[in-house]
């Protein structure tokens, strides 16, 4: 089992590489998935940076097929479908 200190070292360490790429692309694409990526990974504290990048991308194609091919029908179960999926990845891989 590893510690809380030295994951949190570790993610100290990606957010500081992932802050200096920002810097250097200033694209509006790229900063929605940086904040994309914080956000996943801030919530389930998952350490698989691969991981991470893969869901994101997951994620980003059920933001376009549910809330923008069908409007606001599907948005809560939707919103529901993240929390899920996202709660039990994190579980599962953590």
């Amino acid at each position: 089992m590893v510690t809380s200190t030295f994951l949190n070292l570790k993610w100290t360490k990606e957010k500081n590489k992932i802050k200096k790429r920002a810097k250097k692309k200033q694209t509006t694409r790229y900063k929605e998935t940086y904040l994309q990526r914080n956000i996943i990974r801030n919530s389930g504290q998952m350490t698989n940076f691969y991981f991470n990048v893969r869901l994101v991308d997951y994620f980003k194609t059920l933001h376009t097929y549910f809330l923008f091919s069908y409007g606001n029908k599907y948005f809560l179960p939707y919103i529901d479908l993240i929390y899920r999926v996202t709660s039990f990845l994190t579980t599962f891989y953590t």
